[in-house]
């Protein structure tokens, strides 16, 4: 049986000229062969930072860009979406970079649970380390986390797509 490491990690975006940061959370899941990396950010991103941020992903958790899954919330009630700016795009990449640091520097023995509804992930303890929901229908991920727990919002695309990643022959 395959060992699977998991560490994960959150920071907060502090946007210039916004007085709410937003979050970015990260989930690296390592069976020793193919690891992959998950990241949720609780609005939406200018396209044009995509690219940078799935790069700062693979680069600072080792892992293969075509293996970084990136999931953007909705726009902001207030304020629309984000402009692009070099700003913009400094202190995402900034906060992008923390989260995956304590991702990757966390990563423990775990073990990942439930094939229906949201999939929790848990160290070898038995002790919570994130939980993946759907976004359609799930609490916000501030209200379910706790004591180290940190819980992703995934869109249907991205929750298909990690599926598709993890039951992959290796």
């Amino acid at each position: 049986m395959t060992e699977i490491r998991a560490g994960a990690g959150r920071a907060r975006i502090v946007l210039p000229d916004e007085l709410d940061p937003h979050r970015v959370r990260v989930l690296v899941l390592d069976d020793g062969v193919e690891p992959l990396t998950v990241a949720a950010v609780d609005r939406s991103l200018p396209p044009q930072c995509h690219a940078g941020i799935c790069r700062v992903l693979a680069h600072v958790t080792h892992v293969p860009e075509g293996r970084v899954l990136l999931c953007v919330g909705p726009p902001a009630a207030a304020g629309g979406p984000l402009v692009a700016s070099e700003a913009v795009q400094h202190a995402i990449e900034d906060a992008v970079a923390w989260a995956a640091f304590a991702a990757r520097s966390t990563c423990r023995p775990a073990r990942l649970g439930g094939t229906t509804g949201p999939i929790q992930v848990d160290d070898a303890e038995g002790r919570p380390i994130a939980l993946l929901t759907s976004v359609d229908g799930a609490p916000a991920p501030d209200a379910v986390e706790r004591d180290g727990l940190v819980a992703l919002a995934l869109t249907a695309g991205v929750t298909a797509r990690l599926a598709d990643l993890v039951d992959a022959p290796h």
